[in-house]
């Protein structure tokens, strides 16, 4: 055995301040360095000098962990009022409008959203019920427009077969002032002076406007008798379906009162 000389100074372990390099630092000395010197003399710290012109340091927020749910961002809630967010998950459904060529989705969508502030749905059946309502009240409608749109053709043709027998149509002064065509869409937008051409031509005839328009109602009758059955057919299920829903209501509010009443004879 190996005697240690009294006067030896014992190796004291003592943390390290210089900055250790983790590719070279080996782990077997702990992070630990000897020193030489006495255990009664410890190293003086070195206080740390930073440079004048370094920045402060900035504190910054700690990372959620990565298994943390996502925090979900506040959404403004849903105007009830509106069937395309109301119920939400018949988005799809109501979005579809049922809409052909000419027609307007901001007409269609104000429709919706003033039928269902009306009714104020109060599940997803009532509101399907709503949907299938606006939906009826707009075939309806554009039947009527296509009705009318028919009889206006009827009528047009019926004029334009007079004026095209009369020879003088169109003319102020033996001058020709409108061509067929022309007068006819002069007479129709209200122009003064083709109003008063064609009720002269038709005076002449015999005839006023309401003959000539009974005329073209004649001959387009059968289509006109078909249009009319599919609006009632329209109405029909329009009115059923209100109905249906206002059964239902009235069943839920008489459970409601003997609900209410149950509990009052319980009490």
């Amino acid at each position: 055995m190996v005697k240690k000389s009294p006067t030896s100074p014992v190796p004291t372990p003592i943390f390290s301040t210089t900055e250790i390099d983790p590719e070279t630092w080996d782990p077997k000395f702990l992070g630990f360095v000897y020193s030489t010197e006495p255990a009664t003399q410890p190293l003086p710290a070195e206080p740390v000098q930073r440079p004048a012109s370094s920045a402060p340091v900035q504190q910054t927020l700690a990372e959620p962990p990565a298994n943390a749910p996502p925090v979900e961002a506040v959404k403004a809630p849903s105007d009830p009022t509106d069937i395309q967010r109301f119920p939400k998950d018949l988005g799809g459904l109501f979005a579809k409008r049922p809409l052909v060529l000419g027609e307007s989705e901001a007409d269609y969508d104000e429709l919706l959203s003033r039928t269902t502030a009306a009714v104020k749905p109060t599940d997803t059946i009532e509101a399907v019920w709503i949907k299938d309502m606006v939906d009826l009240v707009w075939e309806s409608q554009r039947l009527r427009r296509f009705k009318a749109s028919l009889l206006m053709g009827a009528g047009r043709q019926a004029l334009t077969n007079l004026l095209a027998t009369t020879k003088d149509a169109g003319q102020a002064n033996g001058v020709r002032v409108f061509s067929v065509p022309e007068l006819i869409s002069a007479y129709t937008t209200g122009e003064v002076a083709a109003v008063t051409e064609v009720d002269m031509i038709l005076r002449r005839r015999g005839l006023d406007i309401d003959t000539l328009m009974a005329q073209a109602l004649a001959e387009k009758l059968d289509d006109l008798e078909r249009i009319d059955r599919l609006i009632a057919g329209a109405d029909a299920r329009r009115n059923r379906a209100l109905n249906e829903l206002e059964r239902r209501r009235d069943s839920f509010a008489r459970r409601l009162r003997l609900a209410a009443q149950d509990v009052a004879d319980v009490r």
